[in-house]
């Protein structure tokens, strides 16, 4: 249940926050509410919590690297309908949770200790810090939510709008670690996926830039169809290995798309979505056949293929593919016309 927490409330949080807590409230108030008490469980002293409190945390946090538009965050807040202390305990709930569950997998991507499973919440801030992975003022920001999440779960009078902000701070930094963390994994696999060092067949410039472009369209699920996630990962492995490359000598790196070219394969994938979702139920069609990328021939002969949908290919995981590819489309192509306007 919980991947489907994930997966729909990221898809969603590209388009509104509140849309995100409505959601999940509706369609996953049950996982919420026994997680509520798992939570719970741990005691922790209640007290009042003021608005100021929210508002000083919303302020650090928009002042250091986490970046958000919380004039906007606080408007859409006020405009969600009123709701009552179990729901906001609900909306709580849900963002201390994918903040946690964040830090645990950033953990597990760059922390080697085998003890990871048993460590509270707060050693996962410590050791993530010790490392350098988070900054000093990022690891205070989520220390100081969790003290606020704590006191809002055990409290009984907690104004809604309070609690509904923190749940956003929640949301906003559960966002940043899952960047970090995502960044991260994206750049072992530049190094080590064989799928991102097979263009070496490749002679002209031109066939290894369309052969990376393949490459794109079919991992941009794993950098969250992020032009920024995967900029910074492809630059930071380009930069490894120039640095160890011995002087004078040639070292492999990996082309990087612009972001016009992103746009362009995000609507390459569109399109094969759309012919992949055509083919469910129509006579003589074979969905698994359909389910391998069918390359423009103005790429080339790129030599490789694989699955569209990779993982339990269905209609339905097609339609939600579908869906992700075009709130990033809307996103990207956007920030490419205010690019063009400047």
């Amino acid at each position: 249940m919980l991947q489907w927490v994930a997966a729909v409330t990221g898809l969603l949080s590209a388009v509104a926050w509140p849309l995100v807590a409505a959601f999940a409230l509706l369609m996953f108030r049950k996982e919420l509410r026994r997680r509520l008490n798992s939570i719970r469980e741990v005691k922790y002293p209640g007290g009042s919590i003021t608005l100021g409190e929210v508002e000083r945390l919303e302020a650090t946090i928009q002042h250091a690297e986490v970046v958000e538009d919380f004039g906007t965050l606080r408007a859409r807040t006020r405009e969600l309908p009123s709701v009552s202390l179990a729901d906001s305990q609900l909306a709580i709930a849900h963002s201390r949770l994918e903040a946690e569950r964040e830090l645990f997998r950033l953990s597990q991507t760059k922390l080697p200790s085998r003890e990871i499973t048993s460590w509270p919440v707060g050693r996962h801030v410590d050791e993530l810090e010790r490392a350098g992975v988070l900054s000093k003022p990022l690891a205070a920001n989520i220390r100081t939510f969790i003290e606020l999440s704590n006191r809002i779960l055990h409290s009984a009078n907690i104004d809604a709008e309070v609690s509904f902000r923190a749940s956003a701070i929640g949301s906003t930094l559960a966002a940043e670690l899952r960047r970090r963390r995502v960044v991260t994994e994206l750049i072992q696999d530049f190094m080590g996926h064989g799928l991102w060092h097979m263009h070496r067949h490749l002679e002209d410039e031109i066939a290894r830039k369309h052969y990376f472009w393949s490459a794109v369209a079919a991992s941009l699920p794993d950098f969250d169809h992020d032009y920024d996630i995967y900029l910074e990962a492809a630059e930071h492995h380009n930069d490894h290995v120039r640095a160890d490359a011995a002087d004078g000598q040639p070292f492999e790196r990996i082309y990087v798309l612009s972001l016009d070219e992103f746009v362009s394969v995000l609507e390459f994938r569109e399109k094969e979505l759309l012919r992949l979702i055509d083919s469910w139920g129509q006579p003589g069609q074979n969905f698994e056949k359909a389910n391998e990328w069918r390359w423009p021939k103005e790429w080339g002969q790129l030599g490789w293929n694989c699955p569209v949908i990779r993982e339990r290919a269905s209609l339905h995981a097609a339609q939600q593919e579908l869906a992700a590819t075009r709130a990033a489309l809307d996103k990207h192509r956007s920030r490419l016309l205010g690019a063009s306007q400047r």
